[in-house]
Parts: C-alpha cells; structure tokens; sequence
C-alpha cells in the first residue's frame, strides 16, 4: 500500500499485482492534488484508491522508507513492515508523465537535475545516515537492523550493475527520513 498525507486528506493506494518475489522492480508514484496514480516499471497499475479526509492530529509527518505508520504508532498492528531491497529514493518536483519514469528509470542520478527535490542511494551509507544528495540537508537514518548488502541492479535491459543496496528483513527495520521532506510540495513524483 501507498500513503498519501495531504493538507486535506489521506489517500491509500492498494497495488494489484505487478510484482514477483526475487526480482527487481522500479516503482514510481506520483501525487497531486486530486491523484495518486502508481507505475510498475514504467507502466500504469491498476489501483483502488480510498480518500478520507483528514482529522487534525490524525498522523504526524514523520516519514520511512520500509516501515508502516500504522505499525509505527501502534505495536499490536499487523500491518507488515516491507521485507526486501532497495536501490535508491527519488523524490520529483511535480508529477512526472509515464514517459518520463520509463525513461530515466534505469538511470543513475547525481541530484544535479533539474526538478529533483530529493535522492537517497545506499551506495555511500555512512554511520548510519543516508545521505541526501540533492541539499545534503534532508538526510535519513537507518532503524533496527537496517543495513546495506551488495546487490546486482538492472540499468539497462540486458546490463547489471553491482553496488550496494538497502536491505530490510521486515521486522522493525527501516529509514526514518526528516519531518519536512515534502513541504510546498503539492505534486510530485
């Protein structure tokens, strides 16, 4: 599932299918007011989207890679931490067309383009901060067992990569990233 905390409201994405244990995936998803639309691979999914209004003090704006905000405010919640691998985090000013995740899904970024907010690789993890490599100001933490592991990366069809990836086991493991990461972000990708 996806989360969207806006000004007036939570949205939920649900994902349906696109993914199979053991493989890597570039997922995108991108927000605006009225939208939450999620990609697998550069390709639209099918998504049921549920939108509720938003309640003062109904979440706090803290932000994870890897961990459930449902979990994280309550312990006896099921909602499963995610168990898996992950390469890098690119956080887009305004939303992106389909065009334009399919065609820079496979490639490696600075944080020098234009229109990127914010970048976190774990290729350069150093005691225990993930660096932002746009502004070096947003930077992440990891949490319980989080750590980094080599992992052979898809850049081009055909063509792999080895560097090191973030690796959650999905038991209390994750990123906890800055409060303020997307403030006067009213779409992004």
């Amino acid at each position: 599932n996806l989360v969207h905390v806006g000004e007036r409201s939570v949205s939920t994405a649900k994902i349906f299918g696109g993914t199979q244990v053991g493989r890597w995936f570039h997922i995108a998803a991108t927000v605006g007011p009225d939208t939450l639309k999620v990609f697998i691979n550069g390709n639209p999914m099918p998504t049921a989207l549920n939108r509720q209004p938003r309640l003062p003090g109904m979440l706090d704006k803290r932000n994870y890679l890897g961990r459930s905000k449902d979990r994280a405010f309550d312990p006896l919640n099921n909602d499963p931490d995610f168990e898996g691998q992950l390469a890098e985090v690119r956080v887009w000013r305004g939303e992106r067309t389909e065009e334009q995740i399919r065609e820079n899904r496979f490639r490696r970024l600075t944080g020098a383009e234009p229109g990127l907010a914010h970048l976190w690789n774990f290729a350069d993890v150093q005691e225990n901060r993930v660096m932002d490599l746009v502004s070096g100001a947003f930077n992440g933490r990891l949490a319980g067992a989080a750590r980094t592991v080599p992992g052979e990366l898809p850049r081009d069809p055909g063509v792999a990569l080895t560097e090191n990836v973030l690796h959650l086991d999905g038991n209390g493991d994750y990123v906890e990233l800055p409060m303020n990461i997307f403030t006067n972000l009213t779409e992004a990708t």
